[in-house]
């Protein structure tokens, strides 16, 4: 961490007298990018090398706290609604985030990475006041006999999971769990793409019916900002892949073609040179052509690909529940050929590194149990591991009419990350296979949040009046 500055603040005292104290401005040198922040602790080394793998480089990460933390059960006694009155005093709405997290450079060692109040606030947002608020907050631990915590204010945002960002990828026909979706944009609206969570059943008219799940800013359109109404046929398509994923793999697949090509002038001309009558036959000519012809055929296959995946059948809009958790989901009525004989099995095992859940399929649902692992599969990271925090975070996020209390994901250490932009819509699943969060919105540079999988059933079935289960879970299988 580099140190950049300090600004000394005076305190009246309860005992009227005045104390000199010093806040530091710093640099965080993060997985993603730096952070300018301001700290009521003095900048810590930076070590050379990360303790997780020598030959990297050091860079400072999140980590989750114990739920044994003092601090824990001081949030939960109260520090937790000083820090929002706290907050309250700010009348310009910068701050985006409160998390509680530890913070510091040891992968393996995790104690040893302090214990942290973080604060996300916008870009440009007023330095001095933000200082007098971090201190404000030291003070109020300090009340509480946790001298150790520290205030962090960082500069960032909360955003939402859909990326305009192009990936390349395969395109399946059958749409799993983690599948690349998206809708037609407005003229002068730029594609966004998310993620297909997986599939819930309910019974319409009489009819048991399958319906995908995703968040509803990933099928929201400049004309579709509220709620998309039940049923209604002008609701957005929903196409998998995503248009903007298809167009990327095609013309990927050109440029590879074009490149290629001027490979293959280049081996002919050579041939020849050497003498070869019959360039065709030459082994690094007919390597060139044989690459093309396959490249060709997928190129076909791609381009007479149908991606259309259904309708939005149903949205949320951006609304908050009795929790105060965010409401951000859509079903998708579902084209029944692109989905398989088991709607929500997991990808094969081989892709799990040395994650292997204790199912092949989702199994049920089940509150997110606090330190335990769970997974998620995503249209941009595919599959990833985190941890859930022991304490919710504040989230203050314009879309929604109030701030947010939204549960916390970590990456799991020795991982990049739990999800970007693009996973959007991916449920967080325990590795006993079982949903337990809807993924939504991230910080930048780090935490994951998501709306608990029953606060979203909850929601559903109040609002549309259907009963929604999971395709082959029982009552008795589904645990909250």
């Amino acid at each position: 961490m580099e140190y950049s500055g300090s600004r000394t603040h005076e305190r009246q005292q309860n005992d009227a007298t005045e104390e000199n104290q010093t806040s530091y401005i710093s640099t965080i040198q993060t997985r993603i990018e730096t952070s300018t922040i301001v700290s009521t602790k003095a900048p810590e080394p930076q070590p050379q090398n990360s303790e997780e793998d020598w030959g990297f480089g050091a860079t400072r990460v999140y980590f989750v706290v114990d739920e044994n933390e003092p601090l824990v059960k001081e949030w939960h006694n109260g520090l937790r609604l000083a820090v929002l009155e706290t907050l309250k005093q700010e009348n310009k709405n910068e701050w985006r985030s409160v998390d509680v997290l530890r913070t510091g450079y040891y992968d393996c060692s995790v104690h040893k990475n302090e214990v942290s109040i973080i604060i996300t606030v916008v870009q440009g947002a007023q330095n001095s006041f933000w200082r007098d608020i971090a201190w404000s907050l030291h003070q109020e631990c300090l009340k509480r006999n946790l001298p150790e915590v520290a205030i962090l204010i960082i500069n960032g945002d909360v955003e939402f999971l859909n990326t305009t960002d192009q990936i390349i990828s395969e395109q399946y026909q059958i749409c799993t769990l983690g599948a690349s979706i998206g809708v037609n944009p407005l003229p002068g609206e730029d594609p966004a793409s998310g993620s297909l969570a997986g599939y819930v059943m309910a019974a319409v008219d009489g009819e048991e019916k399958l319906f995908g799940m995703t968040c509803h800013h990933v099928i929201k359109s400049t004309g579709h900002k509220e709620a998309c109404p039940m049923k209604n046929p002008t609701n957005p398509q929903v196409f998998s892949p995503s248009l903007e994923d298809r167009n990327i793999t095609i013309k990927s697949c050109e440029a590879t073609i074009q490149h290629l090509q001027g490979l293959l002038e280049n081996a002919m001309e050579r041939a020849k040179s050497r003498g070869c009558e019959d360039c065709s036959k030459d082994s690094v000519v007919q390597k060139h052509i044989n690459t093309i012809e396959k490249l060709k055929s997928r190129l076909n296959e791609e381009k007479e690909f149908e991606p259309l995946f259904g309708r939005v059948f149903v949205s949320s809009g951006f609304r908050t529940s009795l929790e105060n958790q965010g409401l951000d989901w859509a079903l998708l009525e579902c084209n029944k050929k692109r989905i398989g004989d088991q709607p929500n099995e997991f990808a094969p095992h081989k892709k799990y590194l040395s994650f292997i859940p204790g199912e092949d399929f989702v199994s049920g649902t089940e509150k997110p149990l606090v330190g335990n692992q769970v997974f998620k599969f995503g249209r941009s990271t595919d599959f990833s591991v985190g941890i859930v925090n022991p304490l919710e975070s504040e989230i203050n996020k314009p879309e929604f009419e109030k701030p947010l209390q939204q549960r916390c994901y970590i990456r799991l250490p020795g991982t990049t990350s739990f999800g970007e932009k693009g996973d959007s819509g991916s449920w967080a699943i325990s590795m006993t296979g079982r949903v337990c969060g809807l993924i939504f919105l991230k910080r930048d540079h780090g935490p994951v949040y998501a709306t608990d999988y029953n606060v979203i059933k909850e929601d559903i079935e109040k609002m549309t009046g259907l009963k929604v289960y999971l395709p082959g879970v029982t009552e008795e299988m589904e645990d909250f």
